[in-house]
């Protein structure tokens, strides 16, 4: 009996610690995948120059070497610098968890301030 209370008892904690770890494991998932968009980018942006030769985002809806496709948990967006000079405009993407899994209501945002500059640390809203 002592037994069945203990498993119980370990059951009852591991299972909130468990979730936790999950959540934050895909959270690092839609973290990769939008270095992933924002390294795309910056090579899209290298191959596709203006007229004048200034490197140039790729559109909002992705395309090339952009692939904004979701994952089981997550859709990304490009959320603002699409189509703008890559030099001094900044690059935004978004992940949103997708409503109908433990990812909805969490939204990841990076930035990157330009074409020669890393982005900066994910900023995470909902975990």
């Amino acid at each position: 009996m002592v037994a069945v209370v203990v498993v119980a008892v370990l059951a009852v904690v591991s299972f909130p610690i468990h979730r936790k770890y999950v959540r934050h494991a895909r959270t690092t998932e839609a973290t990769t995948r939008l270095g992933e968009i924002i390294d795309a980018a910056r090579t899209y942006a290298v191959q596709n120059p203006d007229a004048a030769g200034n490197p140039i985002w790729p559109p909002a809806s992705g395309g090339g070497l952009v692939s904004l496709a979701a994952t089981p948990c997550f859709s990304y967006a490009i959320r603002s610098g699409a189509g703008r000079n890559a030099r001094t405009n900044a690059l935004a993407v978004r992940a949103v968890g997708r409503s109908g899994t433990r990812m909805a209501g969490v939204t990841i945002t990076m930035t990157a301030p330009s074409i020669d500059r890393n982005a900066g640390n994910p900023v995470v809203i909902g975990l």
